[in-house]
């Protein structure tokens, strides 16, 4: 009697999973869909979903942003998501997730690791600004001591004041004296965002501070550089064009390696653990801007329907 519960049980619960499923697949109609398929991170720890033999990128749209954390290469996962934007690799953004079984790398086809290392996701190793060669010149410093850059300009190479930035922003555009028509622009931004259709993103490092490279499909180059962890938004566009970039990617990368930026104040990660000396118990998430105008970082220690706020100065000192 209690093995046909117990099979019982097990009917019930099949059938009801499956209404689900089959309710999901109904989704599309409204936008939605949901796909079974192979996880695979890049190098970067993006993850793919792949399907058909094809890779989709996957966003996170859950409050924590670690739905993926616990999936492995291989393991096979059904995912419930919204439209996928049809580039390559393709991307979609997911509502829920579950995985399905355990699996391994091995089971990965081998072409689409092949497409995904030629376009840089798999293997792409960090760069190293070791082969720059070292510049000498003069050090432009831009911004005021709440949001601020330098760099060295060696010679034969001219900035002028950037007019192409948003509002509440400034920056410069560099070039070289017999090529003004090529520009790098380094700004500051209050804000910034960009289109994920088509765009793999590298790790660099200028300097001693960390960043991403974004690049766009097509281009030799790349398309910009945002640093990580700032206080605001530093940014690097590249408006060269791919010849002239080839000649001149040393120099142009040494200068870029004599980047400073925010000197004197702290970066994000500082703050957020120096205002985590002043919250009071446990906390799920915790938020964090910076107000360049008057110089304060603001975290937001949250957990349910209660926060706490901590307010720091530039140099880190807590605002009563």
């Amino acid at each position: 009697m209690q093995r046909k519960h117990i099979i019982l049980t097990l009917v019930i619960a099949a059938v009801f999973i499956m209404g689900i499923i089959l309710g999901f697949m109904l989704l599309p109609i409204k936008g939605m869909g949901i796909h079974t398929g192979k996880i695979l991170r890049s190098t970067n720890g993006t993850c793919f979903l792949i399907t058909e033999n094809s890779p989709v990128r996957l966003t996170d749209l859950s409050d924590g942003k670690e739905r993926f954390s616990s999936y492995k290469d291989g393991d096979t996962v059904l995912i419930l998501h919204n439209g996928i934007a049809e580039s390559y690799p393709a991307s979609t953004a997911v509502y829920f997730s579950v995985k399905l079984k355990n699996g391994s790398a091995s089971e990965i086809p081998e072409d689409v690791i092949a497409s995904l290392k030629d376009l840089g996701w798999i293997e792409a190793e960090e760069e190293s600004t070791a082969e720059n060669t070292d510049i000498t010149g003069e050090r432009i410093k831009k911004g005021n001591e709440n949001a601020n850059f330098s760099l060295i300009l060696p010679e034969g190479w001219k900035y002028e004041d950037s007019n192409t930035l948003q509002e509440d922003s400034f920056g410069i555009s560099i070039y070289r004296e017999d090529s003004p028509d090529e520009t790098i622009t380094i700004g500051f931004y209050s804000m910034f965002g960009v289109c994920g259709t088509g765009l793999r993103t590298e790790s660099i490092t200028l300097g001693s501070f960390k960043a991403h490279k974004g690049i766009y499909d097509g281009n030799p180059t790349f398309d910009y550089i945002i640093f990580e962890d700032t206080p605001g938004y530093y940014v690097i566009n590249n408006n060269c064009d791919g010849e002239w970039w080839k000649e001149n990617k040393s120099t142009a990368m040494s200068i870029l390696d004599s980047v400073v930026i925010a000197d004197g104040i702290i970066f994000r990660e500082e703050a957020v653990s120096k205002a985590s000396e002043f919250s009071v118990g446990e906390y799920k998430r915790k938020v964090s801007e910076y107000d360049h105008k008057n110089g304060i970082w603001t975290i937001t220690f949250m957990k349910e329907e209660t926060e706490q706020v901590v307010k720091l100065n530039k140099k880190g000192e807590k605002i009563s």
